[in-house]
């Protein structure tokens, strides 16, 4: 995994202080493509074409999507941007923003931290993890396997930390906080065995172990973490009840929507 600079001349830059900014560069002859959403304003003469990819695969796997879309609203819907002039994306969590050149080579995503991406460039829809991670797990719902030649943008909350693994070396990482990882280095779920270890150490009912030699790429905040940051400072009841009511809300949402 190439991580490179801040800016490159005529193709992007990035900056900001507390929140980072992507501005991509468009003259006529190039495209860049952003998740829907990503986009805070443009410049010039851009057009702009949002289209859905599709995922293929087994029937299990089509009933997993559909599980995941009724249970997180979450699409696959990304924009292209062309024309003359530049394009600015951010994304809603304070954070910082990384490019990554890729040569020929594969990167695994979570969509979560897609910003957007340019170049000759193939994606699909890698794995998703089970569907108690779906429940409990949070962020990192939807893979996404991009290669190609060309660049990626990618958006991590807090600081983005930089893992080069070796050969026999291995990281275990809260699932939320994973960004993106080398197609070189294999990887998988593991339920945390000790609930009450999960529970009150805040550190989430699953890990993502990574094996193999390669670049692994986690983020130091996540949008569980805020939000129940957030959550505990404003809201009288205890975490379990609050906890509660929430399981209670999203299954009569789940409910209303498989009654339509």
């Amino acid at each position: 995994m190439e991580i490179l600079g801040n800016e490159e001349n005529g193709v992007y830059k990035i900056s900001g202080d507390d929140e980072d900014i992507l501005t991509v560069y468009l003259d006529g002859s190039n495209q860049v493509t952003a998740e829907a959403g990503k986009m805070l304003f443009y410049i010039g003469n851009i057009r702009s074409v949002t289209k859905e990819i599709k995922e293929g695969g087994s029937i299990s796997k089509h009933i997993f999507s559909a599980a995941r879309k009724v249970i997180t609203d979450d699409n696959l819907a990304f924009t292209d941007f062309s024309g003359d002039g530049e394009v600015s994306f951010g994304d809603y969590l304070p954070g910082s923003i990384a490019a990554i050149k890729l040569s020929g080579n594969a990167i695994i995503v979570s969509k979560e931290n897609l910003i957007a991406y340019g170049g000759d460039i193939k994606i699909s829809v890698e794995a998703q993890s089970g569907l108690g991670s779906l429940l409990f797990g949070g962020e990192g719902l939807v893979l996404i396997r991009i290669s190609g030649s060309g660049y990626l943008f990618i958006h991590g909350g807090g600081n983005i930390i930089t893992h080069q693994l070796k050969d026999g070396q291995q990281l275990h990482a809260e699932s939320a906080t994973v960004m993106a990882w080398d197609d070189s280095v294999s990887h998988s779920l593991e339920q945390v065995k000790d609930f009450k270890t999960a529970y009150l150490g805040d550190e989430g009912l699953f890990l993502t172990r990574f094996s193999g030699a390669g670049t692994v790429l986690v983020q130091t905040l996540t949008v569980a973490k805020l939000r129940s940051l957030i959550g505990n400072s404003i809201c009288l009841a205890p975490p379990p009840i609050m906890a509660a009511e929430l399981v209670l809300l999203k299954a009569k949402k789940i409910i209303t929507k498989l009654m339509r």
